[in-house]
């Protein structure tokens, strides 16, 4: 092997002892004879009970696999609730509990309700003593009835119906453009709503506006109104004295102070000579 221009120098190790580090797999038939003899014990220490631990039935995670059901870690407070078992019970009948799982939908829960509907009517639980059974134990001919070993199967993940023919309804109906009018209304559901208020505040603030300016053209008339009907006199007694005015036809008003208090009197047209 030559070495040429400017590159890395080889480390290359050909004098390793790789038969010695090689790894076997000449035990695994003996391992399985081994993992054989031990389920064989494990199934003579269990008895008549169940091989599995009941679990619920749970879609799985995601989009790709959310249409399978699987089994689950265990059952939530609210189906073993509605089931009617208790927690600290259900433990002891070989159904696992799971305190930190949620349910979602009312369908899911209600399927694994009856889960353990079903799994509490073919249950037999044998009493320590067979003279003093206790709550909650079989009594009479359910100890004598056939017991089965295998684990309750999940439910069927499908709803089957039969044909049928394609309603016009169903013909018209445009999937695509149903399902982009509901991602559109879901995006800018937000945006519209900020819009609506803006309009909504503009609007109000449109109405003070316009209830002010008609507030102060009404206080506007009312002082014309009373500056071209009469002329205003400063006078402080009520006397039969001539009161010269300029427009004799008018009303004229005349400011009397009684008490601390202004008020206006009116009088009648002044019929003196120099009006």
């Amino acid at each position: 092997m030559g070495f040429a221009h400017n590159n890395v120098l080889h480390g290359n190790h050909f004098h390793k002892d790789w038969q010695r580090r090689v790894r076997t797999w000449f035990d695994q038939p003996g391992r399985k004879l081994r993992r054989r003899t031990a389920r064989k014990v494990k199934v003579a220490k269990l008895g008549v009970r169940p091989l599995t631990l009941l679990r619920p039935a749970v879609r799985g995670q995601t989009v790709r696999y959310n249409r399978k059901l699987r089994e689950g870690r265990g059952f939530t407070f609210a189906e073993l609730k509605e089931a009617g078992i208790n927690r600290k019970e259900a433990r002891g009948i070989g159904i696992v509990v799971d305190h930190r799982r949620r349910n979602l939908s009312e369908e899911g829960k209600a399927l694994n309700i009856e889960r353990l509907k079903a799994y509490k009517a073919k249950l037999i639980v044998f009493p320590r003593k067979a003279s003093k059974p206790k709550k909650g134990d079989s009594v009479g001919d359910d100890l004598k009835a056939e017991t089965t070993r295998a684990a309750l199967s999940l439910p069927d993940p499908y709803v089957h119906e039969p044909p049928r023919k394609i309603t016009d309804e169903e013909r018209s109906f445009a999937a695509y453009r149903t399902l982009r009018i509901a991602r559109a209304n879901a995006r800018y559901e937000g945006v519209r709503k900020i819009r609506a208020a803006k309009v909504r505040q503009n609007s109000i603030s449109r109405l003070a506006a316009l209830e002010s300016l008609l507030l102060s053209r009404r206080r506007k008339r009312r002082r014309t109104k009373r500056s071209k009907k009469a002329h205003l006199l400063d006078v402080t007694s009520l006397g039969r004295s001539p009161i010269y005015s300029k427009n004799p036809s008018a009303f004229t008003y005349v400011l009397c102070i009684s008490y601390e208090r202004h008020y206006y009197m009116a009088i009648e047209p002044c019929s003196h000579e120099y009006c």
